[in-house]
């Protein structure tokens, strides 16, 4: 019967848990996909991408 009585305090645990990594997944996409974090990701991206083919040509 102790069991019973824990189990749903921890399903509650890995519920927001499962909230808090789903949140920082979707906040660091957004942040990317936004450029929150400065122009530094897609500058990284962009040198690669120009010497394949670079856009005066």
């Amino acid at each position: 019967m102790a069991l019973t009585e824990k189990l749903p305090k921890q399903i509650n645990w890995n519920i927001w848990g499962a909230v808090a990594v789903a949140a920082m997944i979707i906040l660091g996409g957004a942040g990317y996909y936004f450029d929150w974090f400065g122009s530094g990701a897609t500058e990284a991206v962009a040198p690669a991408v120009e010497e394949a083919a670079p856009a005066g040509e």
